[in-house]
């Protein structure tokens, strides 16, 4: 008699390889860059939340994505929908906007930290990578969706840095690059 194994026991999750560089005379340090991307990668709370992992490999390396961090002046280089004022995902490039990075935006509710809003911009922009569109406010006073655009206007929702549970819920189905 065989065994039957569950889908579960077969279906491994992927482990995500990405690199990290600059573009433009950016003045944040890479390290220090990505130590912060490194600890929203390693937190449950966003798209490792299940084992899925992100396993960052030197520069040159076979990856399935690159973390750029950008000077605003760079953004558009990459594609002209991408503008000097946010961060954008370009195949498989997820920019972040040194700008952004440095200061958030005007629209960004404090008090959350600067560090809240750093994790929102990766979780949304690595969102996008990962097959997401963007979302909308869903009600008044609702969690906002991580891939709503935040850093324009929270639509009436409260600020927040992760995935929510629906947006969780729905990544097995997504197809990345």
């Amino acid at each position: 008699m065989v065994a039957s194994l569950g889908l579960s026991a077969c279906t491994a999750l992927p482990t995500y390889r990405y690199a990290i560089r600059g573009a433009g005379p950016i003045h944040t340090n890479l390290d220090d860059f990505a130590y912060s991307v490194g600890t929203v990668f390693a937190d449950s709370r966003g798209w490792a939340h299940d084992g899925r992992r992100f396993q960052r490999v030197p520069l040159g390396s076979s990856v399935d994505f690159t973390l750029v961090l950008a000077t605003p002046d760079r953004l558009p280089t990459f594609s002209a929908d991408c503008s000097v004022s946010y961060s954008c995902t370009v195949g498989d490039n997820v920019i972040i906007n040194e700008a952004r990075w440095d200061r958030a935006t005007f629209a960004y509710p404090w008090p959350l930290t600067r560090a809240d809003y750093r994790r929102m911009v990766v979780n949304h922009e690595v969102g996008h990578w990962l097959g997401f569109n963007h979302a909308f406010c869903s009600r008044a006073g609702a969690t906002a969706a991580v891939m709503q655009q935040q850093s324009i206007s929270l639509q009436g929702c409260r600020a927040n840095p992760f995935p929510t549970a629906a947006e969780l819920a729905r990544l097995p189905s997504l197809q990345h690059h």
